[in-house]
């Protein structure tokens, strides 16, 4: 199996050709498909998601697609930074749609692997959204408003506390509270160069970086195609 993972789009395109040039079994986008700040225009970047939809459409199996922060606060009004409240119908109808269809979901885990936007923590799996096991992430397990942006230990505007959601949490905290037996891909945190810590692989690098797994091994990649 050979995975390919795109972090967070923000309205870009170029992922598409990341998607042409390398082989891939599945590809992976791990979420925030609005709201850059380039302030591309609203439609541009709906056009850019429905671009991404119908992938997943053409290859419902080998698409996964997953949920972000930014994507929230256009279906739950969560508003964050970014929020463009003139594209809030447009963007909600989109992103309602792909939620309504099944496409658009919490975590995907591969073996070992668990991505999601931000990352999980044991003590938000156990303590916040009280399951056992993170397979048990789903939309019917976990009502949305759990991944709402909270202040259960402590106020951190940031998002630096262990009770985030994975569309929320910062890499300080998820690594204090990891997931036994578990490495994570996640987006979200810009870096400011991908890396591997502690087997989490943060990658909030679109456009300059994307990751590809492969026979188990995850290796970042230096995207040298051109992204508006």
């Amino acid at each position: 199996m050979r995975i390919l993972v795109i972090g967070d789009i923000h309205g870009h395109n170029g992922w598409d050709k990341i998607v042409f040039k390398e082989d891939w079994d599945k590809v992976v986008f791990l979420g925030d498909y609005f709201d850059n700040y380039k302030n591309t225009p609203g439609k541009e970047q709906v056009t850019n998601f429905k671009e991404i939809l119908a992938m997943k459409a053409t290859h419902p199996d080998k698409v996964e697609l997953l949920y972000g922060n930014h994507d929230h606060s256009y279906l739950n009004k969560e508003m964050c930074s970014g929020y463009k409240w003139q594209n809030q119908l447009i963007y909600e109808e989109v992103l309602k749609g792909a939620k309504d269809k099944g496409w658009l979901k919490p975590v995907y885990i591969h073996d070992d692997i668990i991505f999601s936007h931000a990352g999980v923590s044991s003590y938000w799996l156990k303590e916040v959204a009280q399951l056992a096991h993170p397979q048990d992430i789903t939309w019917e397990n976990v009502p949305l408003d759990k991944f709402n942006f909270n202040g259960l230990t402590g106020y951190n505007s940031f998002g630096d506390t262990p009770s985030q959601s994975p569309i929320w949490i910062r890499p300080t905290s998820l690594l204090q509270y990891p997931i036994d037996g578990y490495r994570q891909v996640v987006g979200h945190t810009h870096m400011g160069a991908p890396v591997n810590r502690d087997g989490v692989w943060f990658n909030d690098m679109m456009p300059k970086y994307y990751i590809i797994i492969e026979d188990g091994n995850i290796e970042f990649k230096e995207n040298k195609y051109e992204i508006n």
